[in-house]
């Protein structure tokens, strides 16, 4: 495990926030530094195949001078060469908020995700991007050869065990994906029913093989964007949910005095107005209702031998930080 942090650091501005965030990622975690950009266009694109080494994680960041925060795109993958992306994650970006002036922030994450707090003023606010924990099958087979679009599609993959006959299944490469059928599976060759797009040897065939998202600068508050729907599509329109805990200041049913502080993961799910479903969850990340309990911003909590951070987040949300796991 590379989960690393950085506690209370101080940035000058959105661009030594963007420099800072990069020797984080790159230098400290072990993402890669895949198109890094800074001195010539104020960007750079770190990827990372996770702690598993399975994942596909491709962010771009860039300083935005104007605003002064941080641009954040995910993509399906990037073209070093061209310098241009393939299938951004939604129709639009979400962002680090900074300053064109001094601020602090903190870091948190390994080569799965990071999490990004930033003070301004008297705010903070948090971003999270990379990979989530799926509730979803996130094993997937490869394609041992190139397949074009078409009826009864068939290819070998490198193994089948992750697949069934007749389910569906996304299907993706470095240029497309889909949600498409499994018609039949014979030993290592399996058989669409049909591909809309072609794909290279290589491509990945699962049920979540690409479970990444980029979240919104006040999360979890508003919305974020998932890598794909169901169907293929890039996503966007996530929203959050949280499973809360009932107990208040002046209810028969707690069971402990105000001291104790309850905190749960965050969940996961996606809504638009033809499609609904719970994705699963944010890795080492955690929130209270600090309207129900009384906690303030920098404060730690001790639990099970590790020591979590505590920021105030927009309106009800309080987010909690292991510094190590």
């Amino acid at each position: 495990m590379s989960y690393h942090t950085v506690l209370k650091g101080s940035a000058n501005d959105e661009l030594d926030l963007l420099d800072k965030l990069h020797d984080f990622l790159v230098d400290t975690v072990g993402w890669t530094d895949h198109d890094d950009q800074r001195s010539g266009s104020g960007y750079f694109v770190a990827t990372s195949t996770g702690e598993d080494t399975k994942q596909k994680i491709c962010i771009k960041f860039t300083r935005n001078a104007g605003s002064h925060r941080i641009d954040v795109r995910q993509y399906l993958s990037w073209d070093n060469v061209n310098h241009t992306g393939k299938k951004q994650s939604g129709d639009n970006y979400s962002y680090i908020y900074s300053s064109g002036s001094a601020h602090n922030y903190w870091f948190y994450g390994d080569k799965d995700h990071v999490v990004v707090i930033t003070l301004v003023g008297s705010a903070y606010y948090c971003w999270y991007g990379g990979s989530y924990d799926t509730v979803y099958n996130s094993d997937y087979a490869t394609t041992q050869s190139s397949i074009s679009a078409g009826d009864n599609v068939s290819v070998q993959v490198d193994t089948a065990d992750p697949l069934e006959e007749g389910e569906y299944y996304l299907i993706m490469d470095d240029e497309n994906c889909e949600r498409a059928q499994i018609s039949s599976i014979s030993d290592t060759t399996i058989t669409f029913t049909h591909l809309n797009n072609s794909y290279s040897s290589g491509a990945r065939v699962g049920e979540d093989p690409m479970p990444n998202f980029i979240s919104h600068y006040q999360f979890p508050y508003s919305s974020g964007c998932v890598q794909f729907y169901y169907n293929g599509v890039v996503g966007v329109n996530c929203t959050y949910t949280t499973a809360r805990i009932g107990p208040t200041d002046d209810s028969n049913s707690k069971r402990y005095p105000n001291s104790k502080r309850f905190f749960w993961p965050l969940l996961l799910t996606v809504s638009n107005t033809t499609y609904q479903d719970y994705l699963g969850y944010f890795k080492h990340l955690y929130a209270l209702d600090k309207n129900k309990q009384n906690v303030v911003s920098e404060d730690t909590i001790e639990y099970g031998g590790v020591t979590y951070d505590v920021f105030h987040i927009y309106q009800w949300a309080a987010v909690i930080l292991p510094r190590s796991v």
